[in-house]
């Protein structure tokens, strides 16, 4: 996600939590949706890191954290980046 589609994100939030006003069910609903999009998004991200081009260019051993997102993707252990050059 480019640097200018956050910012229209936290605007569109900004917006909606403004059209809401003093009603603080409405206002939760909105950061309730927002950070459930965040979460998606944050999983997407770690899991284009963990199997991306970019992590088979890496020359070094995986560490306990990056076995375990690759084990939570279903990655088998042998495409590992360690593994994988």
């Amino acid at each position: 996600m480019a640097t200018a589609e956050v910012t229209r994100f936290v605007a569109v939030v900004r917006t909606e939590l403004d059209a809401a006003g003093d009603d603080g069910r409405v206002a939760a609903l909105i950061a309730e949706t927002a950070a459930a999009a965040l979460a998606e998004l944050g999983e997407a991200v770690d899991a284009q890191l963990a199997t991306g081009p970019e992590a088979r260019q890496v020359a070094t051993a995986c560490t306990p954290l990056q076995v375990g997102v690759y084990t939570f993707n279903g990655l088998p252990r042998s495409q590992s980046r360690s593994q994988s050059r």
